[in-house]
């Protein structure tokens, strides 16, 4: 593109259309418009055959004039069509028609509060001395932050997070929109028009669209009642920018967790800017802690901000609620008579969705420091079938154990105990036992008749974490394990929780897949049921119970005495994103670790008994995590996860209610403080 293609104003900046109302465009009548951005405009419009309506982005002209920028259009239109999370509005279709390129995406209507204010995008509660209730945000930045973690695992840097881009679905949730589209623009292209636009907004002060600085509030809701101007997009994008944005230097995903941090300042304290003052300074009665992540997440030096989307998720001060009363969601910071009539709190359950990675994602993110919890479960049909291969299992197994301690890129050494179990031979039979037995396999029975097979651990000592890995792995620390348990020897399966629960929440349905879709809270509800079960049945032991493992618990039996990446070949070990097809798998078919343990790489992140917290820094003793928190612990990785979540110290985590379809748990049976 030529210099004085780079001096031109947007074309549209006055708030000419693209697309006319009426119009036929391809297979497509268009019904009205629905927002206009910097980068092009979003209409909704008819499938004139199939009568479906959808939300239509035609990109300017001007962004696909330079150079390579069609062919990059395409690259990313299928890096957006594979960006499928539950908080990220999925792009299903792209083309060119009459010569103009456009994406298509599912229509989004907004949500609709109790005092029937339709909400479209985080932009309608962002508003000046207005300000959000903790518990209501943290539920909100989950998702948010969920979303970009898993983005960023997939590559994917937004570049241009800001509250328009964050749309309400009719059920109260958030779903992020335009990923890739600045890098299609090409991002010195988009600065050099943010610089000029404000060179027009300081030249024409009295313009009131030229000089407000508003976040775009229109260009990105899909069914918004003022579609606002290319300029008013392009200061909203320039307001939003991380400093290193700002100054022409490429985006990086740290760019965008500084406009999440802004957003959350804004909401917070109804305040634009931060300045001398902290936010609890600001605002009486708010926690203290936000001011120390607020002022991280907004560090000019983008080296000081968080790592990851997944640590800036763990670090959050406060614990969201299921529900918010809505008075409670947004007061007055200055004049009482402003106050906003706000929703109440969205479930923060990722909807079943197609497949993200994070994730992370993690989120997680969120998602760069975040829990990652795997945990498998066994299946009643195929407690015999391990069982009369245990053997083939444990020396294959082994084998590869000794490969991943030779290839190990860790600088640790872990000092452990095998565990001391029986063969396949000795494994209590529900006849012969009353219940399981230390140094013993044990076959769980279930209600239908089928059982959940559990592998007995001996207690040991290890090196858990990694100075390898993300941040939030650090420090590696000696961890001692003074008491043996029972572990499910793969995830629990969908069979596994019919016949306790009853019912099946998992997307990806199969009797012998992980049973997924699962919240902490829920995976619980199935542990308590089952330990009442058997102790009505006589067969737990006083001070016993089936629960979820510890992290320490976890990680020490996901390694199995290796101290590499992984327990061994990561690919005939796990499911995740390099084999996986998108969806899960039965437990059980992939080899088991050295410990007789399947399916602790990938399939679906397990959820842990712990409360996050940091590590500690010197040596411990049957660590529990935290005494309380926001978020529970889930390791181990999924099908959709890359290679570098399904880690043995990869953590992560969530928020105890929250579900999704990477998601399930292992058992473990172990002794429990009363």
């Amino acid at each position: 593109m030529s210099d004085d293609d780079r001096t031109q104003l947007p074309s549209d900046s006055d708030g000419s259309n693209i697309l006319s109302v009426g119009q036929s465009f391809g297979q497509y009548t268009v019904i009205r418009l629905l927002g206009r951005g910097g980068m092009g405009e979003v209409y909704e419009v008819e499938h004139t055959v199939l009568r479906r309506h959808y939300a239509l982005k035609v990109i300017k002209e001007a962004v696909l004039e330079r150079p390579s920028a069609k062919e990059r259009f395409k690259r990313e239109a299928q890096v957006m069509n594979h960006l499928e999370h539950p908080h990220i509005l999925s792009v299903d279709d792209y083309g060119e028609t009459d010569g103009r390129a456009w994406l298509r995406m599912p229509l989004l209507e907004g949500f609709k509060d109790t005092a029937g204010r339709r909400l479209c995008s985080l932009a309608d509660l962002v508003q000046p001395r207005l300000r959000t209730a903790e518990a209501q945000l943290v539920d909100y930045l989950s998702q948010v932050l969920g979303a970009l973690e898993y983005a960023h695992a997939q590559g994917a840097i937004h570049r241009d997070i800001k509250p328009s881009n964050i749309l309400f679905t009719e059920d109260g949730s958030l779903q992020l929109v335009d990923f890739g589209l600045v890098h299609v623009a090409g991002e010195q292209w988009l600065q050099s028009q943010v610089q000029l636009t404000i060179a027009q907004s300081m030249a024409h002060p009295t313009d009131p669209d030229a000089t407000r600085l508003d976040d775009g509030s229109s260009t990105g809701s899909t069914s918004s009642p003022r579609a606002g101007t290319s300029t008013q997009a392009l200061l909203g994008t320039f307001e939003f920018m991380s400093p290193e944005q700002k100054r022409g230097e490429p985006a990086a995903a740290q760019s965008d967790l500084y406009a999440v941090g802004l957003m959350a300042f804004r909401m917070l304290t109804g305040q634009e800017m931060p300045g001398f003052e902290m936010p609890s300074e600001m605002v009486e009665g708010l926690d203290v802690r936000w001011d120390g992540w607020i002022k991280r997440s907004l560090a000019p030096d983008a080296t000081r901000r968080f790592a990851s989307a997944s640590e800036m998720l763990a670090e959050l001060p406060s614990e969201p609620s299921a529900t918010v009363p809505i008075a409670e969601v947004s007061q007055p910071t200055v004049e009482p008579e402003i106050e906003a009539s706000l929703p109440v709190s969205p479930v923060v359950e990722a909807k079943n969705n197609e497949p993200k990675r994070q994730d992370r994602e993690k989120p997680k993110s969120r998602f760069p420091v975040f829990l990652v919890v795997l945990i498998l479960f066994a299946v009643g049909g195929l407690a015999y079938w391990t069982t009369s291969r245990s053997d083939r299992s444990t020396e294959t197994a082994a084998q590869s154990t000794a490969s991943a301690s030779q290839a190990s890129s860790q600088t640790t050494t872990t000092v452990t105990a095998p565990p001391k179990t029986t063969t396949s031979s000795s494994s209590v039979s529900m006849s012969k036992s009353a219940g399981p037995v230390a140094g013993r396999d044990w076959v769980l029975p279930l209600p239908n008749g089928g059982s959940i097979r559990m592998k007995w651990i001996a207690p040991g000592s290890f090196q858990m974490g990694s100075n390898d890995g993300d941040s939030n792995e650090k420090p590696v620390h000696r961890v001692t394990l003074s008491e043996g348990y029972h572990l499910g020897a793969t995830e629990v399966t969908q069979g596994q929780w019919e016949a306790v629960m009853g019912s099946n929440p998992s997307k990806f349905k199969g009797r012998d897949l992980p049973v997924e879709s699962v919240s902490w809270d829920d995976a619980m509800s199935f542990c308590r049921k089952l330990t009442e079960r058997e102790r009505s049945a006589g067969r737990l032991a006083s001070g016993y119970a089936y629960t979820l493992p510890s992290e320490a618990q976890w990680e020490y039996a996901c390694r199995a005495g290796t101290t590499g990446a992984y327990a061994g070949d990561l690919d005939s070990m796990g499911w995740y994103d390099g084999n996986s097809g998108g969806k899960t798998h039965a437990v059980g078919t992939k080899r088991a670790n050295g410990w007789g343990l399947y399916d602790m790489h990938g399939n679906v992140w397990e959820w842990c008994s712990d409360w996050y917290r940091a590590y500690p820094s010197g040596y411990v003793v049957d660590p529990t995590g935290a005494s309380s928190g926001p978020f529970r612990v889930f390791r181990g990785g999924s099908w959709f996860s890359n290679a570098s979540y399904c880690r043995s110290a990869n953590r992560s985590g969530f928020v105890p209610g929250f579900r999704d379809n990477f998601l399930g748990f292992r058992l473990v049976h172990s002794s429990v403080q009363d």
